[in-house]
Order: C-alpha cells, then structure tokens, then sequence
C-alpha cells in the first residue's frame, strides 16, 4: 500500500486504508470529523513493578497460579485444579487478544498443572471407589 491509499487512525494512531470506514484495529467507526477522545495511554511498568504487582496480567492468569498451587492439596485439591484449568485457558485466550498483556507463564502453569492434578485426582478417586465397591462391608 502506497502512503496516499493510507491514513492514521485518529483513535488508536494505527495505519489504515483511507477509504476506510471502521478501524480495523480498534473497532471504532470512522467519520468525517473525528470526535476528540482522550486517547489511551500505555502504562508502562518496570520489570520489579511487574513481578510485585499483577499489573498488566489479566486476572484469569493470576488466579490459575494460584488454583494450580491449591489444587496440590490430597483429597480437596479437586475444585482447584478445574478452576485453574478453566481460568488458564481463559487467561491464554485474554492474551493472545491482547498482546500488550503480560502472564502467560502463570496461565501456562495452571493449564498445565491444573490438567495434570485433574487427571491424578480423577485417576485416585476412582481407584478409592473401585476398591470401596469391591470390599465387603465390615462392622467392628
């Protein structure tokens, strides 16, 4: 595209095409006149900042870290390690919508372990319940 078959986007500053009618990068409708906006600003965070505070990480991906540690648990780690599986899957999604978010290792993480720790404690309880089911009753 040449730079006359271009403009910017008076919303999100992106190039677009100038017979363009909505932006494709932030959705916004394009008119004749812009309407004037405050435009977002990229906060930028240092690296300590990061690792301190859950800035720039959706929440999903925090909680899966945390679901997968609690899902460790023997016997009622169960619920925890579904919530971190479901909140990693979501976390990836919010990510790969949003590049400038950051956790994808914690998302990764509960995915990861979440399923694992699902499977185990799946695997465990049907095993109590087979061995339940085959052992006469036994009174003392």
């Amino acid at each position: 595209m040449s730079t006359s078959d271009t403009k910017i986007c008076p919303y999100c500053d992106e190039e677009i095409r100038a017979a363009a009618k909505k932006c494709r990068h932030c959705g916004e409708m394009l008119d004749d006149e812009p309407v004037s906006r405050p435009r977002k600003k990229k906060q930028t965070h240092g690296t300590v900042d990061r690792m301190l505070i859950p800035v720039g990480r959706p929440l999903s991906a925090i909680a899966a870290g945390y679901c997968a540690l609690f899902g460790i648990i023997p016997m009622c780690g169960l619920p925890f390690s579904i919530a971190a599986l479901v909140c990693g899957i979501v976390a990836l999604k919010a990510i790969k919508k949003d590049p400038d978010l950051s956790g994808s290792g914690r998302a990764w993480f509960g995915v990861i372990l979440g399923g694992l720790m699902t499977a185990i404690s799946l695997i465990a309880l049907v095993m109590v319940l087979i061995v339940g089911a085959t052992q006469p009753n036994r009174r003392f």
